[in-house]
């Protein structure tokens, strides 16, 4: 039902004055209310006064929460029953008041307890899978399918994939080509990635490189480094290939020039 005004009371005074006690009410008082004449329930509610904005207004918020009803009483009609006096008592009592609020939360509590459960149940399989152990930290190239995949010298630049546990994440990280008899790092053998180029922050990501032109043939390996502390984080083994190409014979005619092509291949490589 729809709540109406009876009377009030002033806790901090008829006026207000922002310079008294910083514009608030004391902290402790006292008000008298006269109870309404005519029968009925009625309820007291605590109304925030809000101070003159720019423009002047002031008032009360007269959008009342629950929280905001300190205090309820029943006025009942003259010459009544004992029963009625002893039922208005018993709805007024504070203590049953205050029962009754711990109750109505504690349902309330409880039905927000048992909807969020629901929630957390349906996160389940998703939570089971974020828990799996991780995969090992892997270095891959897009396209490339087997496990010591070939790069050729001189070729078209390729996407270079990397993936570590994103518990195990670090920064910074770098990619950096190994080989020849030694297994030393060649800080200049890939374009697009080195030691002085640090990878996406991220736990995942792809970059494009290339093979620099003065690194030879041969067997190789790019690693993914932690640089603090230094520490190899994957390695993937790859074959750089280079391919021989020249102009073997020509011969001249009146009309044309023929040219002969001679390529050569690692046969280890080799293929139709």
């Amino acid at each position: 039902d729809a709540l109406s005004s009876t009377f009030g009371a002033m806790v901090c005074g008829q006026t207000y004055n922002a310079a008294l006690n910083g514009g608030l009410c004391p902290s402790s008082g006292s008000v008298r209310i006269t109870a309404p004449p005519d029968p009925g329930e009625y309820k007291i509610a605590l109304v925030s006064y809000v101070p003159p904005n720019e423009f002047g207004q002031d008032g009360y918020n007269v959008l009342l929460k629950e929280s905001s009803f300190i205090a309820q009483f029943t006025v009942l009609d003259q010459g009544c029953s004992a029963n009625s006096l002893s039922a208005a008592m018993s709805a007024n009592n504070p203590a049953v008041l205050l029962l009754q609020a711990i109750s109505a939360q504690s349902v309330m509590h409880n039905s927000q307890l048992a909807e969020m459960k629901a929630r957390l149940d349906l996160l389940t399989p998703a939570i089971s899978v974020l828990n799996m152990e991780q995969p090992a930290p892997k270095i891959s190239i897009t396209g490339a399918l087997d496990s010591s995949p070939t790069v050729w010298l001189f070729g078209p630049p390729r996407q270079v994939c990397f993936r570590v546990p994103a518990s195990s994440n670090v920064n910074p990280k770098v990619l950096v080509l190994y080989g020849g008899s030694s297994n030393k790092a060649i800080n200049t053998g890939l374009g697009g990635a080195g030691p002085k180029t640090p990878l996406s922050s991220d736990y995942q990501g792809c970059l494009t490189i290339t093979i620099s032109s003065g690194v030879p043939a041969g067997k190789f390996s790019i690693k993914l480094l932690a640089t603090k502390p230094a520490a190899v984080i994957s390695s993937l083994s790859i074959n750089i290939v280079q391919a021989k190409v020249r102009f073997e014979t020509f011969s001249v005619s009146a009309s044309s020039l023929r040219l002969g092509v001679k390529w050569e291949i690692d046969a280890a490589f080799s293929s139709p």
